[in-house]
């Protein structure tokens, strides 16, 4: 792997976990606001202006864009699965917010690894 392929991904990966949260809010929208309103009401143990969500929304992002690079689809499977598992109860309460979400993030995730990917192929 060269340097300028290199440096698509790292380039990548940045535009992703950049672009993830305005995306994420231009279409969940008010179901965000409601959601984050409501959180703000009944959050206790987590610390000021840490986000949870945003952190494995990011997590989730890396993990994919690295199982399309490495080719590794089924990896895809396994995130959304863990997610789906580990925010059941979430899901239950707001499911138009976590699924939504969940399919937002996932979707934009899966379409910038296959732009990177296409980017270094075109290369060669």
């Amino acid at each position: 792997m060269n340097l300028i392929n290199m440096a698509i991904i790292a380039g990548g990966y940045i535009l992703t976990l950049l672009l993830s949260g305005p995306i994420f809010r231009y279409f969940i929208g008010e179901g965000a606001r409601h959601y984050e309103q409501v959180q703000s009401d009944t959050r206790e143990l987590q610390r000021p202006g840490f986000d949870l969500g945003a952190l494995i929304g990011k997590c989730e992002n890396i993990l994919t864009i690295t199982f399309i690079l490495a080719e590794q689809y089924t990896g895809l499977g396994l995130i959304f699965a863990a997610k789906s598992i580990m925010r059941s109860e979430d899901i239950k309460k707001n499911p138009q917010y976590y699924l939504g979400g969940t399919m937002v993030n996932f979707t934009y995730s899966v379409i910038m690894g296959f732009i990177i990917r296409s980017v270094i192929l075109y290369r060669q």
